[in-house]
């Protein structure tokens, strides 16, 4: 194995140049490969998210720019109009969990059923302790979890009405009440509608 000149001591045993790095400077190379730069200017840390550096602007902009369903839809349907819907379905006092119980994929990105299921022990610790750090920055307490059990029916209530409407194979039933429940039709919106939409809908439950 060739290597380079000034790391002959990783063969050799003797003083390797690696041992030269400025400790300071290697911690902050590491923290930069887990942080996430945002649309506002912010780099949000995943291992260690800090409440102050998370911004609506740039959970509206991560959201409507995901599309839902892996993108395998004829028209754009963003994790932000998602989670309109389901903050219109829970229990009122429970509106703005509904529309933040997504934002984590604002910065990590939307994971289908598939891909959770192959990666989901990984994901999980790391979305659920920045899922909190979301939650503390606009003011709400963890769910209890009777809260959390209805935010999960919710939610995947509005997965049911969204693969009916888009005409997607589901597991779920879909025959969940879903006309007393969604008293709109879903109607897909571009990029930066859903923005607007849900910045809008934040402005008027925060």
């Amino acid at each position: 194995m060739k290597v380079a000149p000034q790391c002959q001591g990783h063969l050799t045993g003797k003083t390797c140049c690696m041992t030269d790095i400025n400790p300071l400077r290697a911690k902050a190379s590491y923290n930069a490969m887990l942080e996430v730069p945002t649309h506002s200017g912010q780099r949000v840390n995943l291992f260690d998210p800090d409440p102050s550096t998370i911004k609506i602007v740039d959970i509206s902009t991560g959201l409507s720019n995901c599309c839902r369903f892996a993108g395998q839809l004829a028209n754009f349907y963003s994790v932000a109009q998602h989670s309109i819907v389901v903050s219109r379905i829970v229990h009122p006092r429970l509106a703005l969990y509904g529309l933040l119980h997504d934002a984590t994929e604002a910065y990590m990105h939307h994971l289908g059923p598939a891909v959770f299921n192959l990666v989901g022990s990984l994901y999980r610790p790391i979305e659920d302790q920045l899922q909190g750090v979301i939650f503390r920055a606009y003011g709400l307490p963890p769910l209890s979890a009777e809260d959390m059990a209805h935010l999960k029916w919710a939610d995947r209530l509005a997965n049911a009405a969204e693969m009916r409407h888009f005409g997607i194979a589901s597991g779920e039933p879909l025959s969940m009440g879903l006309d007393h429940v969604l008293d709109e039709p879903i109607i897909p919106l571009d990029p930066r509608p859903a923005r607007i939409s849900f910045t809008t809908r934040f402005a008027g439950l925060y």
